[in-house]
């Protein structure tokens, strides 16, 4: 029995005490925990990353059509209107009747000297 008696207590010896693998085990799930938690946010933020750069593409070509559409409405605001051709044309027409007035009272004051 004594030989019985020391290979049990030889036994026990060589395996850990329960607090121990009760320590063990929680680490190990603390680090699978972490891992798990780490590839999660990992993941989260790849994908938003990739939303922001598509964002961010939007915005580059929504800035690029202001641009254009800026240009030609500045382009239009310069160009002439068909308002400012029609007064442009009646005041080309009064002066023509002024002249025209002038040039037949010089001719007839011509003719009369």
């Amino acid at each position: 029995m004594a030989s019985s008696s020391s290979r049990s207590s030889t036994r026990s010896s060589l395996r850990p005490p329960v607090r121990l693998c009760c320590i063990r085990f929680t680490l190990f799930m603390l680090v699978v925990g972490l891992t798990a938690v780490s590839i999660y946010f990992s993941y989260t933020l790849t994908s938003l990353t990739a939303q922001v750069q598509q964002e961010q593409l939007i915005i580059e070509s929504l800035q690029s059509q202001v641009s254009e559409q800026s240009n030609i409405i500045s382009r239009f605001n310069a160009s002439v209107t068909n308002a400012d051709v029609e007064k442009q044309v009646s005041l080309l027409e009064s002066s023509l009747k002024e002249s025209q007035h002038d040039m037949e009272t010089s001719l007839q004051e011509t003719t009369e000297h």
